[in-house]
């Protein structure tokens, strides 16, 4: 299995990425493989289960250099940092949001965290996480010195719960985006990991001009991807404009209109082509053979069939009929 003892969260490969159960390992055998590979060799985290509760855990890992970042469902346990695992030398800052209520020690210090919190601790201190009913977290691991450029104590946060702020939200928000990086180009990856560390450090207090650029970089590509979320989780709508997405969102329309023109488009453009997209997806879908085309139309936003038609073929060089009775059908 390889030693453990100095293994770094900081891959080399840019892409590094996997997902695990506990279902798929032998029932006798699942805790102790668990947290050996996983947690002791990967996460560089014990993980240990209460009392009266069979184990089972499940998640997903995406570490980039710069971040490590892990979303897990598990049954009631306790998670450690134990000073053997200090040997590895991590310092970076680790941070959490829990959906139950959590108890934390570290470095002498306790706290209680109620669900929903996200809260801070160091790499470079023992620290016990015991979480008594079944949860979903997301655990972060950011180097400290991606935090020392933005002016910001970090310190002071240790086992405090971060305040609720917009940058904090759009940090939790912006992560499903982060989810979904295995396999992308570098640049995209890197430019992501930035923003995270944008968004951490304005949820921190940075100030200055380290919490400018991280506002004029991190903060505006974070409420640019919400918006593109609450769009995609929208489209049916045929009524969605941009003072709706604004609103959703805690913004203006100017300014939801400021983020897609610096991003080379409008919001109008956009939906289009989000709702043009997901009428081919459609139409290429054997699970809607059974609904007409302008049902498909309809289910996708557009209001109007002949100007579906006309867009739809002026994007794909097709009609949606060539499209639904193409050979390249799944």
């Amino acid at each position: 299995m390889g030693d453990s003892a100095n293994r770094s969260p900081w891959p080399d490969d840019a892409s590094a990425g996997y997902s695990f159960s506990t279902d798929e390992l032998p029932p006798a055998d699942r805790l102790g493989i668990f947290r050996e590979i996983v947690g002791l060799q990967m996460a560089r985290l014990d993980m240990e289960p209460l009392p009266d509760h069979p184990f089972h855990v499940r998640g997903t890992v995406r570490a980039f250099p710069g971040l490590f970042a892990l979303w897990s469902e598990s049954s009631p346990v306790r998670v450690s940092r134990t000073r053997p695992l200090l040997s590895d030398g991590d310092d970076s800052y680790m941070i959490q949001w829990a959906n139950r209520s959590s108890s934390v020690e570290s470095g002498g210090r306790e706290a209680m965290v109620q669900p929903g919190d996200a809260v801070m601790m160091t790499c470079a201190e023992a620290t016990g996480m015991v979480l008594p009913s079944a949860f979903k977290v997301i655990t972060l691991k950011i180097p400290r010195k991606a935090l020392g450029r933005s002016a910001c104590d970090a310190n002071a946060w240790l086992l405090r719960p971060l305040a609720h702020s917009e940058a904090l939200k759009l940090l939790f928000g912006y992560m499903s985006l982060v989810k979904d990086l295995s396999g992308t180009a570098p640049e995209l990856q890197q430019m992501a990991v930035t923003h995270v560390h944008d968004l951490l450090a304005l949820a921190l207090g940075a100030a200055g001009d380290g919490a400018e650029t991280a506002r004029q970089r991190g903060l505006r590509a974070a409420r640019l991807s919400a918006v593109k979320a609450y769009i995609r989780e929208n489209l049916s709508n045929e009524h969605l404009s941009a003072a709706a997405a604004a609103r959703q969102r805690g913004l203006t329309p100017r300014v939801v209109q400021m983020l897609f023109e610096e991003d080379g488009t409008t919001f109008t453009q956009y939906v289009l082509s989000e709702r043009l997209a997901q009428a081919r997806r459609m139409l290429t879908s054997r699970r809607y053979d059974d609904r007409r085309i302008a049902e498909i139309a309809f289910a996708c936003g557009f209001g109007d069939i002949s100007y579906f038609n006309r867009k739809f073929r002026a994007c794909y060089g097709e009609t949606p009929s060539d499209v639904r009775n193409g050979n390249n059908r799944a």
